[in-house]
């Protein structure tokens, strides 16, 4: 998904107002008429209906054009969404999990081979290895291609 980086904000516990309650989406990349939304949940589980109540606001608000990613220790679909209506988002390009044991860590290996500055380095080495300990080194994850939204 192309976002125009003039147009961009970044929100931080951004509400959502669902008819079942108020709830706080945890990161939304909002290029203004699109957005990427980022939903946390490296120990919790979900909250009845959550999932189904983002992807509801982000229709509200952007029409088809967002992704939704579900941040994972293991790449897991969220279960607070029919199963039936994930995967129609996924295959539409709108959403996808993503495991921090598998993409994240392996993005976070190819920036420590990309960068130069020896204490950006040092971090990322340590939060690499923080992802390890805390999460396993397993490799399942689905991950949705921005690009292609």
């Amino acid at each position: 998904m192309h976002l125009d980086p003039a147009r961009v904000r970044v929100h931080r516990e951004q509400s959502a107002e669902l008819p079942s309650a108020l709830r706080r989406l945890d990161i939304t990349i909002d290029g203004g008429d699109r957005a990427i939304i980022l939903e946390n949940k490296p120990w919790a589980m979900e909250q009845p209906d959550q999932i189904r109540g983002y992807v509801d606001h982000a229709v509200r608000y952007y029409g088809d054009r967002f992704v939704l990613l579900f941040l994972t220790p293991s790449g897991r679909e969220p279960q607070s969404i029919p199963a039936e209506a994930w995967s129609r988002l996924v295959a539409a390009g709108q959403a996808g999990t993503i495991a921090y044991n598998g993409a994240v860590r392996r993005w976070l290996e190819d920036c420590i081979r990309e960068c130069q500055a020896d204490r950006v380095r040092w971090f990322l080495r340590d939060f690499a290895g923080y992802l390890a300990e805390k999460f396993g080194d397993g490799d399942e994850e689905e991950v949705v291609d921005p690009d292609s939204a």
